[in-house]
């Protein structure tokens, strides 16, 4: 009877643990052990070419992916010669185009205009940032290619009352990728069972996607005075044009009647302010070394302060995106503007209401653990990365920051624990959330309510459409 009972209750023990471990896997579930971060990292090499492997990791160990970030992100900043050709230095020319700048926008590869890239990109004068271009699958959907709004559809504001500006790229490896299998049209994604699937391109390298951030420095040919001294010394800056769609110029007229303006052309000087890098390569070190995601973000140390640092704050410290004689009271950090927002293409500031007022500024504050904050300021700033290299302080570079990596392989458990770029990512400061858990819900929608994975990426989403009189190739 004593092994009867015994039998019932070990039965009734492993119950409970497969009902509670089944509970547990009704969502993705982090490594048991927490990451390792050494303190003996490995430099990040300091030159133009892209890395193709992360190198030095293990299943318990992802600060890896710290010199792997450092050095996509300064290879991708390095300056050329305006062909496309890499400089010898990083700090030579600080007014060259950067590598990046030679990557394709969705709106050019999103056309079954376009065709494969073979031959090397040019950089062709000012180029053209464009607002409200992108396409949509739904009107009432912002499309990503809406350079003024976050994803979540609303602006981000900074101190001068200027909207940040967004800019995304596409390397060569996924440009092609998607024009090669038709994958700009949704005719032919429906043809994909369940999920698409970026490969390394065997002449252009692995798949590399950019997203980057910019505050208005000033109008071009049209300045005014912001009330808040800005040293552009500090950041990278561009001059380029920005197309402002009809719907979103501020003109009385279009207000107060009928009278509708047009896409209406802004020259503006802007300072870059944030760096969103998402990459999928090999990770050394694991058993599977098929590529995946790894996603890092890079902000200029101006942005924002971090909590609770916002507290001790002095009047003296100037943010882009925060200001300390305000602070950071309840319901009013981190939360967008509701109101309807229109583009003074006139003069600044251009964040204005219907009225023509001035909108409130965005008070910004990063959310994170402040443990391995210090530990990414303390050992990852440029000034201690090459010591050896006095020259590298003089650049611009010295005022960028890194604020996190991760990657597929480690899933919830990035760095810092709250990853969300505060120019990029302000409204999505939520426990747990990180680059991943956003992109993991990648998809587009199609007929019957057939959803079609995109390998983490939400261009399709916002630029793939139908294109009337097409044929799908069969392979």
């Amino acid at each position: 009877m004593n092994k009867i009972k015994r039998l019932i209750l070990g039965l009734i023990a492993i119950c409970i643990v497969i009902v509670v471990g089944l509970g547990i896997n009704l969502k993705v579930v982090a490594n048991p052990k927490p990451p390792e971060l050494n303190s003996n990292l490995s430099t990040p090499e300091l030159n133009s070419t892209l890395p193709t492997i992360v190198n030095g990791c293990s299943t318990s160990d992802m600060a890896c992916l710290i010199p792997f970030a450092w050095q996509t992100f300064l290879a991708l900043n390095w300056p050329t010669d305006g062909q496309g050709k890499p400089l010898e230095h990083l700090w030579d020319n600080p007014d060259a185009p950067r590598q990046w700048e030679f990557y394709q926008r969705p709106e050019e590869v999103f056309s079954p205009a376009q065709q494969p890239l073979n031959s090397p990109l040019k950089l062709d004068g000012e180029i053209l940032l464009l607002l409200s271009k992108g396409q949509r699958l739904s009107e009432n959907e912002p499309g990503l290619a809406d350079s003024f709004l976050e994803p979540i559809g609303y602006p981000l504001i900074d101190q001068t009352h200027n909207y940040i500006i967004y800019d995304i790229r596409l390397n060569k490896s996924e440009a092609n990728q998607i024009i090669t299998n038709h994958w700009y049209n949704i005719q032919c994604l429906e043809k994909i069972q369940d999920s698409l699937k970026f490969a390394a391109d065997n002449t252009s390298g692995y798949p590399l996607e950019i997203k980057t951030a910019w505050r208005i420095l000033s109008y071009i040919n049209n300045s005014t005075d912001s009330g808040q001294e800005i040293d552009e010394s500090t950041y990278y800056t561009v001059k380029r044009t920005v197309i402002i769609p009809k719907d979103k110029v501020y003109n009385p007229k279009s207000v107060l009647s009928e009278n509708t303006p047009v896409d209406t052309p802004v020259k503006l000087k802007l300072g870059l302010i944030g760096f969103h890098i998402a990459y999928k390569v090999p990770i050394d070190g694991l058993r599977n070394k098929k590529p995946q995601w790894v996603w890092a973000t890079f902000e200029h140390i101006s942005n924002s302060p971090s909590v609770p640092d916002n507290i001790n704050l002095t009047q003296d410290q100037k943010y882009t995106l925060y200001d300390p004689l305000i602070g950071c009271l309840p319901g009013n950090c981190n939360t967008p503007i509701k109101t309807p927002y229109y583009f003074n293409v006139k003069q600044s500031p251009s964040a204005v209401d219907q009225d023509g007022k001035p909108q409130r500024p965005t008070q910004v504050v990063r959310e994170e653990n402040l443990s391995m904050t210090n530990f990414l300021d303390d050992k990852f700033q440029l000034a201690t990365l090459f010591p050896e290299l006095p020259e590298l302080k003089e650049t611009v570079w010295k005022n960028y920051q890194m604020r996190g990596a991760i990657s597929v392989q480690w899933q919830y458990q990035p760095i810092p624990n709250y990853l969300a770029n505060s120019a990029i990512e302000t409204y999505v400061h939520e426990e747990d959330q990180s680059c991943l858990a956003c992109h993991s819900n990648a998809k587009v929608t199609i007929e019957k309510n057939i959803d079609i994975h995109t390998d983490f990426s939400y261009l399709f989403k916002y630029n793939a459409q139908r294109w009337s009189n097409y044929h799908c190739p069969d392979s």
